[in-house]
């Protein structure tokens, strides 16, 4: 049985980010997840192994992600890492599976964050 691997990918709607795994089954679930203010980390865990060839990271800085990591644990599970940019606060995600992918949706986050705010004098 030929086993797909497992990609990483993001899609950038506005202010939503949307982190997918890309590549697991139907039944692939976010088994345990633990939040911070800054962090946000799972275990993904489907009936089969999921394969993921290395460890996967990447960086969303304009819109508050200092780092997306996807890497593979033991019995076939995955861990998913976000980790927000300094002074940012990373909401909680809407998990969804969609086919033969898992998505951690992340709405209200800094469309840029070059943007100068001002205050009324």
């Amino acid at each position: 049985m030929a086993q797909s691997s497992v990609v990483l990918k993001l899609r950038r709607l506005g202010d939503r980010v949307d982190v997918v795994a890309d590549g697991v089954s139907a039944d692939a679930r976010v088994v345990s997840q633990s939040s911070s203010p800054t962090q946000w980390s799972s275990q993904l865990r489907s009936a089969a192994p999921l394969s993921l060839r290395r460890s996967q990271e990447v960086e969303l800085l304009e819109a508050g992600l200092q780092s997306i990591r996807l890497s593979a644990k033991e019995q076939g599970g995955l861990e998913l890492i976000v980790k927000a940019s300094q002074g940012m606060v990373l909401p909680d995600p809407q998990i969804r599976v969609d086919g033969a992918s898992l998505i951690a949706l992340f709405a209200r986050l800094p469309i840029q964050t070059t943007a100068l705010t001002t205050r009324p004098a």
